[in-house]
């Protein structure tokens, strides 16, 4: 029997929600700062204010930038296919009544896809670093793109032989083993190094363009046109179907692909790609300004994550 997501909070615990591996319709809202960041600045402008009071002198406030905390895009599954089986979405998830009033479900249906700066990634080991192939090369069989590492590890290399994590490998170890682990994991901080340095010479409107390009390519939005796949960036009112992957907790975690150990190869889920409508657009505007449950941010940090 398969799992059920999200539960009758309000009322009762009927199981009543989204499915392991159901596909869902999801619809772009907004995009945002993360809510860890803006409590960082908050923090650092009271600092600030205090700090100014003190010296009797105006100091510059802190500003909030993309390219320091990262993004969020908010979104909120407004279809289903109620069955793990199928994936054609054509049960609604919201609703609204006669005078025109939102009908939310009794579950969680929205959540956010997080983006954080190379240097953040590095710093706390986010695997998502995992996605379509950037220039758009295709898959030889099928019409999505190759699935490739954009970024380098966010662990370091493991000792297999010794079945042991590289930190407890003892610095006076010189076999050819460590020799060769040594060299793996200080070429992994030199890629590491000159990725961060290269986008903190990025400027802002640029830095934000490869936040949310790198959301493109790690849920495969886009579509093929001339032999490539093209990507599309997050924007209000965009719409693609995908399934809930495993239950890992009570929020949402979108899957757009695996690797499927036993066949030797990618399994693909983002499809349909719907550009914005003014239809959709003005769904988004409704569903932003109603109010909303708190959302999650960050990835879970496994050490074999699905991308």
């Amino acid at each position: 029997m398969s799992k059920s997501y999200g539960y009758n909070y309000k009322q009762t615990n009927k199981n009543i929600g989204i499915n392991e591996y159901e596909y869902v319709r999801v619809l772009f809202l907004e995009r945002d700062f993360p809510t860890s960041y803006k409590e960082e600045i908050s923090k650092a402008i009271l600092e600030e204010q205090e700090q100014s009071m003190l010296l009797g002198k105006k100091v510059e406030g802190k500003k909030m930038s993309y390219k320091e905390g990262g993004i969020i895009w908010k979104y909120a599954i407004i279809k289903r296919s109620n069955n793990p089986n199928s994936s054609k979405v054509n049960h609604n998830v919201i609703s609204f009544d006669n005078n025109g009033n939102l009908i939310e479900p009794d579950y969680t249906y929205r959540g956010v896809i997080y983006q954080a700066p190379p240097k953040k990634i590095f710093e706390k080991r986010i695997n998502a670093v995992r996605g379509g192939d950037i220039d758009g090369a295709l898959h030889r069989e099928l019409d999505y793109p190759i699935i490739k590492n954009f970024l380098p590890p966010v662990f370091p290399p493991y000792d297999t032989i010794n079945n042991r994590p590289f930190n407890k490998i003892n610095e006076n170890e010189m076999d050819s083993n460590v020799i060769d682990l040594r060299n793996k994991e200080n070429k992994r901080q030199e890629l590491w190094k000159q990725i961060i340095d290269d986008f903190e010479k990025l400027s802002e409107d640029e830095a934000l363009d490869l936040l949310e390009n790198t959301i493109s390519y790690r849920f495969l939005l886009g579509y093929v046109s001339n032999n490539s796949y093209v990507y599309v960036k997050p924007q209000k009112g965009l719409m693609f179907d995908i399934i809930r992957g495993p239950i890992t907790s009570k929020y949402i975690d979108l899957l757009p692909f695996r690797y499927d150990k036993i066949e030797n190869k990618y399994i693909y889920y983002t499809k349909n790609i719907i550009m914005p409508t003014d239809k959709s657009i003005e769904l988004a505007d409704v569903l932003i300004n109603h109010e909303e449950p708190p959302f999650i941010e960050e990835p879970n940090n496994d050490d074999d994550p699905d991308f």
